[in-house]
């Protein structure tokens, strides 16, 4: 459905290892990923959350000074609640522990280092597809309420047709 879409977002890599961000650029790129953003430095995140609008971040775990977990707790406060973009954790930490902490601090997905090609491909599309969904969701229900038919009101006309038609079929012999 976003198949075009997918293909024109903004995705941040953050790895401290540049051979695996050159890895994952160079895979992304491949697939026809055209704003693929890298940065070996953590401490770049708030810069660049501000200066790119990311639709998803592909993060590692083991980082100096801020580690992944230290990261995903910058993004959801950069955002409010309802925009986060999605976070895969992207990590050679295999461990349950991490792999909880990381999806209760917000990670969307957790795929283990070294990865499958296809397997990480194919989760990078899911959670793509879902985010576009999400944001033509929130664009149609901004539209709505600029017209007049918030959350509320469309219910409430919702409500009141159907009560309309189930007394007018009541009254039908």
């Amino acid at each position: 459905m976003f198949r075009d879409q997918i293909h024109e977002t903004n995705i941040l890599v953050i790895d401290d290892q540049q051979m695996n961000l050159d890895l994952v650029r160079d895979l992304l790129d491949v697939e026809g990923f055209r704003h693929v953003h890298t940065t070996k430095d953590p401490l770049q995140l708030s810069l660049l959350l501000n200066q790119l609008d990311i639709d998803l971040v592909l993060l590692d775990i083991n980082m100096p000074i801020l580690d992944g977990f230290a990261c995903l707790a910058l993004i959801k406060q950069h955002f409010t609640v309802d925009s986060v973009p999605p976070v895969i954790m992207l990590t050679a930490q295999n461990d349950q522990d991490n792999r909880v902490k990381a999806l209760r601090g917000g990670a969307s997905d957790y795929v283990m280092k070294p990865f499958n090609r296809y397997e990480l491909l194919k989760r990078i599309e899911i959670q793509l597809e879902n985010w576009l969904m999400k944001k033509m969701l929130r664009q149609q229900n901004k539209m709505l309420e600029k017209k007049g038919l918030g959350k509320n009101q469309s219910f409430g006309r919702c409500a009141s047709r159907n009560h309309l038609s189930a007394w007018a079929g009541s009254r039908i012999p």
